[in-house]
């Protein structure tokens, strides 16, 4: 129904049993946020509810989710998708409701799109470098983890021959051992402040280069910022920044940019250049 959009995740769809990660994602994380604003009408005999899901057809009509009472434990049961009007769905639709649903809101503020200048840039290192560490580029890692055999083995054999990624226990391993090495652990740690200071500063100068995404777990907005870490001026993953109350930066999050895009298209079909891929910054 909706305009064309890039919808799946890398590898979906191509002889994997799952399609539409990207879709998913955005639905559910648009029904969070309409719950939590309270924009999900309910027909007054409680025969309906829908909510606006925020897309478009292509001719440019609202596309809404509408619900049926069910029995059981959960309340409601998807019917399907629906414009106002059009189908039996769509007639039911306004024939039911007084009003048609607003759509979730997300940016309320200018903080929430731009990056503030002469802001202190906090990196959580510990987490970065800990949980997060299989988020980082592999050619990133190898060259990092060179001079550390121990490391380097690690990463090597850690690589799950199916996924291509890092296991959840390489992972603990590698961090472990990063961490076991103070002058390691320091490079890195600059690497990434270096990396993640010099993506704000650009951001501060365009405001196009951050992506506003939204954080469902605590409700706040995050600004994404491209990590040029394998080579100048080609982003290979993203930093995630949340705005403190004291009004410093705080990275604690490092996402692939499939996973950015997902969570920056939750807020807005404009993206940022460098969520496509192959962008040169």
């Amino acid at each position: 129904m909706v305009a064309p959009e890039r919808w799946n995740f890398p590898g979906e769809g191509v002889g994997a049993p799952s399609r539409y990660g990207v879709l998913r994602e955005y639905l559910t994380v648009t029904f969070h946020r309409v719950v939590e604003q309270d924009r999900v009408a309910t027909a007054a005999d409680g025969s309906l509810a829908a909510f606006d899901t925020g897309l478009l057809t292509p001719f440019g009509e609202d596309v809404y989710a509408v619900f049926s009472p069910n029995v059981g434990d959960i309340a409601w049961k998807l019917d399907g998708f629906a414009t106002a009007g059009s189908g039996e769905l769509g007639a039911r639709l306004v024939a039911t409701l007084p009003d048609l649903p607003q759509p979730a809101s997300y940016l309320e503020r200018v903080e929430d799109v731009v990056c503030q200048p002469g802001r202190m840039l906090i990196l959580d290192t510990a987490a970065l470098l800990g949980e997060q560490v299989g988020r980082l580029p592999r050619a990133f890692l190898a060259d990092q983890l060179a001079d550390s055999p121990e490391a380097s083995r690690l990463l090597r054999e850690g690589v799950d021959a199916g996924s291509g990624r890092l296991g959840r226990g390489a992972c603990r391993d590698l961090a472990r051992a990063i961490k076991a090495d103070p002058s390691l652990y320091r490079r890195m740690a600059r690497a990434l402040q270096d990396a993640t200071s010099l993506s704000l500063r650009l951001a501060q100068a365009s405001f196009r280069m951050a992506a506003p995404a939204f954080d469902p777990a605590t409700g706040t907005m995050r600004l994404l910022l491209p990590l040029c870490l394998v080579d100048d001026g080609v982003a290979d993953c993203a930093m995630s920044l949340e705005l403190m109350p004291s009004g410093a930066y705080r990275g604690a999050a490092i996402l692939s940019l499939p996973r950015a895009y997902a969570c920056a298209r939750v807020v807005s079909r404009d993206q940022s250049a460098w969520l496509s891929p192959e962008i040169v910054l």
